[in-house]
């Protein structure tokens, strides 16, 4: 019985298994990137590609994909205003039919070596760029299923007005391990046909960058997806409307007035009517404060706006050719008058001495200080409120662009109108006829100072240098890491309304690159590379001194590393952020030194001069005072202050000098 039974079971599963094998086998669709330009949705094809872009450089980005939220709103406006091509500093991505495996993507490394299943690459010269590479399989209420996302690292910044390319190959993987299968749209430009909706102009920037591919060993067989785009000039406005207006609305100082007298220099008081070019009424709490800029980029002046005068006059005669002069801006500092009061603070808060802010370091090298009140300081803060957040309103996007670049303007304005001032201090003990050396005139800026400082600098070559403590760039970092003085990750994922579905705000999220496109006119990160590495035609490089706490919470490391890569800096002593325990166990840091190579720069010794093509361009990192946070250095600790002399007293005829062995003055 048993054996006839056996018998009858293999039978029985043969059978089965004859009719089993007569049905098809069904295998899984092959995961393909999707590249639909007809566009029935907007991420139907990659995002930012040149399909979207019209002739004159505006960008369509009418079917974003956003339900009814005011904060994205604001963004899409005003990329659809005002963006004259893509991000220099965005990323770009791809929505995709299916999941990959993450292990088939390149790390940031990887990104830029010969056969990286996904590189950004620049089509003029070949170069290739270091990127962010990630896959979520939920792209969110703003992005797309299955969106893989491609994001430069912040601080290595794609040249203005240039096209470029990025390829996926085709060996990344779906999950179940097999290569990615090009879509129809992608055989067909691989064929070298235009894919359906895809115009001849766009067509013809695609069939260049497959050939730019081609001569950099990438064949266009081998390639899974592609997003061809180009870049707009973020920097245009601030320089044209700074240009013009130096030349149609130079505001006039009044004659200074003493003030106060300290052991090494007097305080001059005077008063300026700075050129206001923000719409509306200020402080634009809600509306309003853009600038109006016409085709020929001239901005249409509001007003003329009264800002208060700080001038610093050290107690000595004048050399023959004037004071050398340190121009502080304001803002971002502290209190009316950083350039006098800030000086070291005590536990409680209160100034440890009077008269102890950077003017008193300025003085004790022969240098003049001068500062003046920004757009949202004094008399042009009708309420009152509180100067950072006027100027960095999350509620109206807009203004926090042009607040930057007002103050941009104005510094530049104001080192303009110091230049030709002269005036009778002799009520200053020790003093005489001040007049200013415009040979010798450095920029000094502090936090929200430092943000604004670069621009200043690339408007206005009479600063030939800059002092800078507790700089950072990049809105996307700033979103993602600031600590202090409140966390911004938090605030944008209630705006974005991330928090009811327990989402959280990411690098990839196709959102924070609306935010940094948006805001790149206001971002030391597209300004910085033309201060020491690249200037322009008929300029100098720029001498560079960046004082990092470690930690700063205000500016996280994450952020300070994006000024100091787009700017070219070299770390000078010390590598204090890889020694910290607390950022060591932060898995979103990594040190300065190990991106320092993707920039060009390196560790150097102390002393250091003319490191960057004659140059002095260096980054150091100090540790916070255990009194306040890393962030205040520049004010707390007397290094930092030993440095900022020394580093001032050696700008002149040759390359200033850093060193840890500054003399007493």
């Amino acid at each position: 019985m048993r054996a006839r039974g056996l018998i009858a079971w293999i039978a029985l599963a043969s059978l089965v298994a004859i009719a089993c094998g007569d049905d098809p086998i069904v295998e899984d669709p092959a995961v393909t990137v999707r590249m639909d330009f007809t566009r029935p949705d907007f991420f139907a094809a990659p995002f930012p590609s040149d399909d979207l872009r019209a002739a004159d450089g505006r960008i369509d980005v009418a079917r974003y994909p956003n339900p009814g939220n005011p904060f994205v709103t604001q963004l899409t406006r005003i990329l659809a205003a005002d963006a004259r091509g893509f991000a220099s500093t965005g990323g770009v991505f791809f929505s995709l039919t299916g999941p990959i495996d993450p292990s088939s993507l390149p790390d940031l490394a990887g990104s830029i070596a010969p056969g990286a299943t996904v590189a950004l690459v620049d089509t003029t010269d070949g170069r290739r760029f270091p990127v962010h590479v990630e896959l979520a399989a939920d792209g969110g209420p703003y992005g797309a299923p299955n969106l893989l996302s491609v994001v430069p690292l912040q601080g290595i910044v794609l040249p203005p007005l240039r096209t470029f390319a990025v390829a996926l190959s085709r060996g990344v993987r779906a999950a179940s391990g097999a290569p990615l299968a090009p879509s129809a749209e992608m055989r067909a430009l691989a064929s070298g046909a235009a894919p359906s909706g895809m115009s001849d102009a766009t067509f013809a920037r695609y069939r260049d960058a497959l050939a730019a591919l081609e001569r950099a060993g990438t064949r266009a067989e081998e390639l899974a997806g592609l997003a061809v785009f180009t870049t707009g000039d973020p920097t245009a406005e601030l320089l044209s409307v700074t240009r013009d207006a130096a030349l149609t609305a130079l505001p006039a100082i009044s004659a200074p007035k003493r003030a106060e007298v300290f052991e090494r220099y007097c305080v001059y008081n005077a008063q300026m009517e700075m050129p206001d070019y923000q719409s509306g009424a200020p402080p634009f709490s809600r509306e309003g404060g853009a600038w109006v800029v016409d085709a020929s980029g001239r901005a249409a002046l509001q007003r003329r706006s009264p800002s208060r005068v700080v001038i610093t006059v050290p107690r000595a005669p004048a050399p023959p050719e004037g004071f050398p002069l340190g121009v502080m801006i304001r803002t971002g500092g502290g209190g009316d008058r950083p350039l006098v009061d800030r000086g070291a603070h005590d536990a409680g808060g209160s100034p440890i001495e009077q008269g102890a802010g950077p003017a008193r370091e300025l003085a004790r090298v022969g240098f003049a200080g001068a500062s003046f009140d920004g757009p949202h300081a004094g008399a042009r803060n009708p309420t009152n409120g509180d100067e950072q957040f006027l100027m960095f309103n999350i509620e109206n996007i807009v203004a926090i662009r042009d607040n930057v670049r007002q103050s941009a303007l104005e510094t530049a304005l104001f080192a303009a109108a110091m230049a030709p001032l002269s005036f009778d201090a002799s009520d200053c003990p020790g003093a005489g006829v001040v007049r200013f050396d415009v040979s010798r005139v450095a920029l000094i800026g502090h936090s929200m100072g430092a943000t604004i400082a670069p621009l200043a600098l690339f408007a206005e070559p009479r600063f030939r240098a800059a002092i800078l403590g507790g700089a950072g760039a990049s809105w996307i970092e700033n979103v993602l890491f600031k600590q202090k003085p409140v966390a911004v990750r938090p605030i944008v994922e209630l705006l974005l309304g991330y928090q009811n579905e327990e989402r959280a705000l990411r690098r990839g999220d196709p959102v924070l690159t609306l935010v940094q496109w948006a805001l790149e006119p206001a971002d030391p990160l597209v300004y910085d590379p033309w201060l020491v590495r690249a200037p322009r035609a008929g300029e100098l490089p720029r001498h560079i001194l960046v004082q990092q706490g470690i930690v700063d919470h205000y500016i996280m490391p994450t952020i300070a590393n994006a000024m100091s890569l787009s700017m070219g800096l070299d770390l000078a002593g010390d590598a204090l952020d890889a020694q910290s325990p607390e950022l060591r166990a932060d898995a979103a840091h990594t040190p300065l030194e190990a991106h320092l190579p993707l920039s060009g720069g390196r560790r150097i010794a102390l002393p250091a001069s003319a490191n960057a093509g004659g140059a002095t361009a260096v980054v150091r990192q100090y540790p916070e005072d255990g009194i306040e946070d890393g962030h205040e250095i520049m004010f707390q600790s007397e290094a930092p202050k030993a440095e900022l002399r020394c580093f001032l007293r050696s700008l002149g005829g040759a390359a200033p000098v850093v060193t840890d062995a500054c003399a007493e003055d």
